[in-house]
């Protein structure tokens, strides 16, 4: 009777460690308010780099800042996600021409950090977020022409989109229908960059 007792007390513990995480994942930064983003920015510390773009102050064709942008955007610390995530999701929106031609990997990168927060903020983006393009659109475009270049083996990216599939089918909790049907417009969008590709050369 003890032994189950203990197991009853190590599986509602478990548990209750999943839903505070899945709390933590679902903080997004288009879902706080100016007094929460403003907390977050003073309680936390932001590179100096970051908080340039963050207000406007950073142009993304200064190639050398960008770059250095992106790589602190793409770090794994999850305390900054929120901010990093959505910064990274604008900066892919603004880019064009060379920088946007090296964003494959980084897209790669800062998915493989936490996938599930990735797909899920794809999904809250889509049903709740009024845009012209979404960001798991911006994401499928830059991976599927990185991962072009990995199929001719041109490319160091870290994983083509057959890997890449098995990566995230091993790694995910597909816990709705809406992030099933979100990681097949992903697939699709990767896919379609590649085919594209393909047929211009």
């Amino acid at each position: 009777m003890k032994l189950f007792f203990l197991i009853f007390l190590l599986v509602n513990c478990f548990i209750l460690a999943l839903e505070a995480s899945h709390k933590k994942e679902s903080i997004y930064w288009e879902n706080l308010t100016d007094t929460e983003k403003s907390n977050f920015i003073s309680n936390h510390n932001i590179n100096d780099l970051v908080l340039e773009y963050y207000n406007g102050n950073l142009k993304i064709y200064d190639d050398e800042k960008v770059f250095e942008l992106l790589d602190l955007l793409v770090t794994s610390d999850s305390e900054l996600l929120p901010l990093n995530f959505y910064l990274f999701n604008k900066l892919c929106s603004e880019s064009d021409g060379f920088i946007s031609e090296a964003l494959g990997k980084y897209c790669l990168n800062i998915i493989l950090n936490d996938p599930n927060y990735a797909i899920n903020y794809f999904t809250f983006e889509r049903e709740n977020l009024k845009k012209e393009k979404y960001s798991f659109q911006y994401f499928g475009m830059f991976l599927g022409y990185e991962m072009h270049f990995k199929d001719l083996g041109t490319s160091d990216i870290k994983y083509n989109l057959k890997q890449f599939e098995e990566y995230l089918n091993n790694h995910l909790q597909l816990n709705s229908k809406q992030n099933k049907e979100t990681l097949s417009l992903f697939y699709n969008c990767i896919s379609e960059e590649i085919k594209s590709m393909s047929e211009q050369n």
